[in-house]
């Protein structure tokens, strides 16, 4: 039994030692990383181009150099759509003109999404300027399975530890 022990805390603390093969640095060449650093470029030739940011409970958030036509729904559907926890009621964007003052403009998709007829007083979608911050918050939402995991983790891990005690004291 003792050389159980000893084996199992081998093996726990070589897994320690070798589970980080090499240290990579933020902006090094990488090669588990694949995307190119948040900046995506969905730019069209003929017509002008914008620079827009995208923030929050997106799939893909960053920066997105697209044409000046494309709307606020287009480029969220560019960023992969919106997450599971996305707060699509509060979705904001940060505007700055030419003179430096900067608005601030909430969208509720959900109406958008979730109406069955359309309204002739909704509120337009604004259109996309150069510049602009689109940030879709995040909802915290509560699920059963979170507690779970973890107490059937903790759970399991008592009673490993108690059967290893147990063998360890009857040897």
């Amino acid at each position: 039994m003792k050389k159980f022990l000893i084996i199992v805390l081998f093996l726990f603390s070589s897994t320690h030692i070798f589970s980080q093969i090499e240290d990579y640095t933020l902006g090094s060449n990488n090669p588990l990383r694949n995307y190119n650093g948040g900046f995506y470029d969905y730019s069209d030739q003929d017509v002008v181009n914008i620079k827009v940011a995208v923030w929050g409970a997106v799939k893909y958030p960053g920066r997105y150099a697209v044409p000046n036509y494309i709307t606020i729904n287009d480029l969220i559907s560019y960023t992969g759509g919106p997450v599971e926890s996305s707060n699509l009621e509060d979705v904001r964007v940060y505007r700055t003109d030419e003179t430096g003052k900067q608005q601030l403009i909430k969208i509720n998709f959900n109406d958008l999404m979730w109406e069955d007829e359309l309204q002739a007083d909704r509120k337009i979608v604004p259109k996309l300027e150069a510049g602009d911050i689109i940030v879709i918050p995040i909802e915290p939402r509560y699920y059963f399975r979170q507690d779970f995991s973890f107490w059937l983790s903790v759970i399991s891990t008592l009673s490993t530890l108690t059967i290893v005690i147990l063998n360890f004291l009857k040897d």
